[in-house]
């Protein structure tokens, strides 16, 4: 089940998927910008 965030200028939301890379790629292709673990710490 994916979770969800959101403040007034983005939202944030988690995802499981089977194939991380293929994931990756389409979120890149539909140009969402996708956060690391480091700037997960970070928030």
């Amino acid at each position: 089940m994916p979770s969800f965030g959101k403040s007034d200028r983005s939202l944030s939301f988690v995802l499981r998927v089977d194939d991380n890379q293929n994931a990756a790629d389409a979120l890149y292709d539909a140009g969402i910008i996708q956060l690391t673990r480091n700037d997960i710490a970070d928030m």
